[in-house]
């Protein structure tokens, strides 16, 4: 059975190899950001809630809610009698997110999305902004999804499109990467454990690349 408590956290083991691994660090790095990036990313939510059309009284389910700002929108649109769920892998992100949005009715789970034992056809939407692109199975995470999703639901997500089609990064990425040719300095691609659009300079500490650090500049003299 699902364990579930409104209001409160849900524990859950996740699965095996899942990308990335939100540690302690991590997340606070995430976490003092999280109030400019929500305000970047707000024309992607109100796509994503357009597209969504959440109505009064449904129940959703948000994967990957990071520090909780698309929850707590999709609360306001289904409250006074609807429910929503919000789930992500990282307990500290959680932690957060109940803190951030005190609505006591949110359900919080930590867990993996792609094999969290929901319980079946219960949830009229699925929602997530940028929370499914990380799935170590998408096939067997979008199954799993779409048991917990009742006849006639719907699934609305963001992701991102390749990097060099997001000019978000691309642009930044391309400009780092020339300039670092250019001075002849070593660098690294993507980081190994799969955090995208960060590049690291050999020798850096790899936690900068994870989190998003390009690199500096070598003078020899």
């Amino acid at each position: 059975m699902s364990q579930r408590t409104s209001g409160a956290d849900s524990a859950v083991t996740p699965a095996e190899g899942g990308q990335p691994v939100w540690n302690e660090e991590r997340v606070a790095l995430w976490l003092a950001n999280a109030d400019a990036r929500d305000r970047q990313l707000q024309p992607v939510s109100d796509a994503l809630f357009d597209r969504a059309s959440l109505q009064p009284g449904e129940r959703v389910l948000d994967v990957g809610v990071g520090s909780g700002p698309t929850t707590s929108q999709a609360w306001e649109a289904i409250r006074p009698d609807g429910s929503v769920t919000g789930i992500d892998i990282a307990p500290p992100m959680i932690t957060a997110a109940r803190q951030r949005v005190t609505a006591p009715e949110i359900e919080w789970i930590v867990g993996d999305a792609a094999s969290y034992d929901f319980p079946p056809k219960t949830y009229d939407a699925v929602i997530s902004r940028f929370g499914v692109m990380f799935f170590a199975d998408p096939v067997a995470g979008f199954r799993n999804l779409c048991e917990a999703t009742r006849p006639g639901g719907r699934l609305i997500v963001s992701v991102w499109s390749n990097l060099y089609s997001t000019g978000l990064f691309g642009i930044p990425y391309t400009v780092a990467t020339t300039t670092l040719h250019r001075l002849g300095a070593e660098y690294e691609g993507f980081p190994p454990d799969g955090i995208l659009f960060s590049i690291g300079v050999a020798g850096d500490d790899p936690r900068r690349a994870q989190c998003g650090w390009v690199g500096r500049r070598r003078d020899d003299s």
